[in-house]
This record gives structure tokens, sequence and C-alpha cells, in this order.
């Protein structure tokens, strides 16, 4: 009498099959998985970015401060570091035993980092036309240090008015999310608030 059971032919016909399953499982997990982590580094910028903003927000607010934007090409130096550094705004305390911060990154595709700093030198230099290299530029003296974004390829400012001010991020990455433009705009009245759009 034949024993019942599955035959060579039918058991290969299985394991087809069942490794074609796990094949389409395990796609759709992956893509899930790359999915998620993705929007969660796109949720790191945007809090980034809204971080950044309440910074501003906050030390023009509470400090009484005034805003310097630096347009591209000025650049300055941190007492110790090597290198340059490009300056996107500095937020100058009126109180002058306060420390002042400045935003900026390394060239492009570099972090963008805020520091709380003391002047090396002359405090006119914040403002001047001067750049490291050619006739001065300043020298800040680093307290603390802090990346607000993990890579930016490039960073413009624009003062369109004595109260408005407007940030431009092009490039931003964090981790596997890449974003091509983060606009940033920022009322320098006190109590108004901050706006940011993305594209």
């Amino acid at each position: 009498m034949r024993k019942k059971g599955f035959t060579l032919v039918e058991l290969i016909a299985a394991m087809a099959i069942f490794t074609i399953f796990s094949l389409m499982v395990s796609t759709l997990f992956l893509q899930s998985y790359k999915s998620a982590y993705k929007n969660r580094d796109y949720g790191i910028i945007e809090d980034n970015i809204r971080s950044i903003s309440m910074d501003i927000d906050n030390l023009i607010e509470k400090e009484d401060s005034k805003v310097i934007v630096y347009n591209e090409g000025k650049v300055a130096k941190i007492e110790g570091e090597d290198g340059i550094i490009e300056p996107v705004i500095a937020i100058i305390p009126k109180d002058e035993d306060k420390n002042k911060v400045i935003y900026f990154y390394k060239g492009e595709n570099t972090a963008l980092e805020r520091v709380e700093f003391k002047l090396v030198d002359d405090t006119s230099k914040l403002s001047s036309e001067d750049v490291i290299g050619t006739s001065g530029g300043f020298v800040i003296k680093s307290i603390t240090k802090d990346t607000k974004i993990e890579s930016v390829k490039k960073i413009t400012t624009e003062r369109s008015d004595k109260q408005m001010l407007s940030i431009n991020f092009y490039g931003v990455k964090e981790g596997k999310a890449n974003r091509e433009k983060y606009y940033l705009l920022v009322n320098l009245r006190k109590n108004e608030e901050i706006q940011f759009e993305m594209s």
C-alpha cells in the first residue's frame, strides 16, 4: 500500500511559493521601514527650523537685541579653530555683558551651527564689510556651540525692510531626508509671529 505524503515536485513548488511570498512581504516591510525613517528625518528638519525661529524670536524679544544680517562673501573666524565660517545672522544684546549669538556654516554641505560668543577684537567689525584674508574681518571666542541643521548646501538672507528678515535654506539634509528649500520669514518686531514655509 502506497504511503500518503508529498512528492519532491510538490515540496519544491511549495518552497518556491513560500520564497516568493516571503520576498514580497520583506520588500514591503523594508519600504515601510525606510519611509518611516525618512518621515522621521523630515520631522527633525522641521523641528530644527522651528527651533531656530523660536530662538531668534526669544533673543530679540527678551534681550532687546539688534540683528545683523550677513550676505554671501562675509566670513569670520573662531579663535583657536582652523578655517573660516560664513555668518548668516548675529544677534547682539544691548547689554554688552551678555553673550552674543551667531548662526554660521563653513561652506557648501556643512552643518548650520549656533554659537554664543564674545568678540576677541573690535565690536564694530561685526557689521563692517571686512573679510578675513583681505582687510581684517572679525574673530570670535566661542562660549557654547550647538549644531542646528546636519547639512545645508547654501543659505541666503535678506532684510526687506527694518522689520522683516527672510532666511532661505537650500539643500537641507538630515539622515535620509533631503529638502530642496526652506523659507523662514522672521518678523523683527516684538510679539509678532515668525513664519516658515517649505518647498
